[in-house]
């Protein structure tokens, strides 16, 4: 997670220079190439819901997550879930459009002063623009002016979360069991089973096989004419 300050000021300065220097060069070569037509919505209506929640799906359509069946869908159940955050005032919906085209997008809800990271996805036409961490560069900005303390980025270890997270924190599941035969039984396969997710995964680590396999989808995508994100 990003812990916040109270101000825009406090927060550049807490940034290392790679990060400021990064954000900067982003948001210079965006308003180079798309001088006045570079702008980030935010649902402030419930009314706006349905048309912003359009717009997300023409991005997230286009993204890797959503070939794996990842990532946001329009489901009634994350309608349902989203319509009622917003009833409350919780609910967040960022959306980045160049020339009037949404190519960006970030929900999460603030509750108690964090915002929590729901979905985010790009439009892969745009990745030389790093059009999520402008993105981000904008909600954290708009964050510290409105007295939200911190970003929760969620479960995951990507990249952007270890680069621009100054804080973290480790959760577990705790599995309670019986003391009987069944018990001991369905304790014994949950052990067997975890071993072999936990040996799974730290295979993926120590050859990079996730970030592997997302190259080579995009490139088999790009070769049917099918542009995906990271």
């Amino acid at each position: 997670m990003r812990e916040l300050p109270d101000t825009v000021g406090q927060l550049y300065a807490s940034l290392s220079s790679s990060q400021r220097s990064h954000f900067r060069y982003t948001a210079k070569k965006l308003k180079a190439d798309f001088s006045g037509q570079v702008r980030v919505d935010q649902l402030t209506d419930l009314a706006d819901l349905d048309r912003m929640l359009q717009d997300v799906e023409e991005i997230a359509k286009k993204t890797w997550q959503r070939q794996f069946g990842m990532g946001f869908n329009t489901s009634a159940g994350v309608r349902d879930l989203l319509k009622t955050e917003a009833e409350v005032g919780w609910l967040r919906v960022y959306v980045l459009y160049l020339a009037d085209k949404p190519c960006a997008f970030w929900i999460g809800a603030v509750y108690r002063q964090t915002f929590y990271s729901d979905f985010t996805g790009y439009d892969p036409e745009y990745t030389r623009y790093s059009p999520g961490l402008y993105l981000l560069s904008q909600m954290l900005e708009e964050f510290c002016s409105h007295g939200v303390g911190a970003l929760d980025f969620g479960f995951t270890d990507d990249w952007y979360k270890k680069r621009f997270g100054n804080a973290s924190r480790r959760e577990a599941t705790v599995h309670v069991f019986a003391p009987t035969s069944k018990g001991v039984s369905l304790s014994a396969m949950r052990t067997f089973t975890s071993l072999i997710d936990e040996s799974f995964r730290a295979l993926l680590e120590r050859t990079n096989l996730i970030q592997n396999v997302k190259k080579m989808w995009r490139k088999v995508a790009l070769k049917k004419g099918q542009p995906v994100s990271d």
